[in-house]
């Protein structure tokens, strides 16, 4: 399993959660499954509704967070996401993270970046790959959740496209291992499978019937009806 973890405050964290959570409907990438990504925020899940500011300025809550969901650098990526490039929560789970020899990505929204100049104890950066994307003075100076918040959320899914695309989860641009939870997403399977199978002519109750039988996979059932298998 590899898993991508998304450490941050504020704006920045709810856009790692964000992007984490969308990754299970549309890949079906759960923990069970080969590849995870992983929301944490400053101040814990009641952050995502209340506004706990105070929490980022505490670089040991983002190195106990790290702490507490037991990262292996055998598998665990971490990514900072901070627009200022300099919140102690973010770097604190990064130096972390570093010490472990996780993979560690900051992504920032200034130049210089604090995160990318401090040093781990081997006199290397504690972030090994950075990402800068220079968005200018936002509309009202200083709320980065703005201008910063749109391009940070483009840069997220940039990498967790980009890692999906790369573990076949999908064929082309179709995501063909959606998780068939809901009337809508049970629509979209269909869909799924007519653009791919084109000759195919069956009613959706016989989809949903298949699906079924292929234990809820848009995926396998498109290989089966594909290779004309039966199940």
């Amino acid at each position: 399993m590899w898993v991508t973890n998304c450490i941050g405050a504020g704006t920045s964290s709810r856009l790692g959660v964000l992007d984490a959570s969308k990754c299970l409907p549309t890949y079906n990438s759960e923990q069970r499954l080969c590849f995870q990504f992983v929301g944490l925020m400053a101040g814990g899940d009641e952050a995502l509704w209340k506004v706990k500011e105070g929490i980022e300025d505490s670089a040991k809550s983002g190195c106990d967070n790290l702490i507490s969901i037991n990262l292996d650098p055998q598998v665990d990526v971490a990514i900072g996401i901070a627009s200022s490039g300099r919140t102690p929560y973010v770097i604190g789970g990064l130096r972390y993270a570093r010490q472990l020899g996780c993979l560690t990505i900051g992504i920032a929204c200034t130049e210089p970046r604090k995160m990318s100049t401090i040093l781990h104890s081997d006199k290397q950066p504690i972030v090994m790959h950075s990402i800068a994307a220079i968005v200018g003075p936002e509309v009202i100076t200083g709320s980065t959740c703005m201008k910063a918040g749109t391009v940070t959320k483009l840069i997220l899914n940039m990498i967790s496209t980009g890692r999906m695309i790369h573990l076949g989860k999908t064929y082309g641009n179709l995501m063909v291992n959606v998780w068939v939870s809901n009337v809508k997403l049970q629509a979209q399977g269909h869909r799924l499978i007519r653009t791919v199978c084109k000759d195919m002519t069956l009613t959706n109750i016989s989809l949903n019937n298949l699906i079924a039988t292929c234990g809820g996979s848009v995926k396998l059932a498109i290989i089966v009806l594909h290779n004309q298998w039966t199940v």
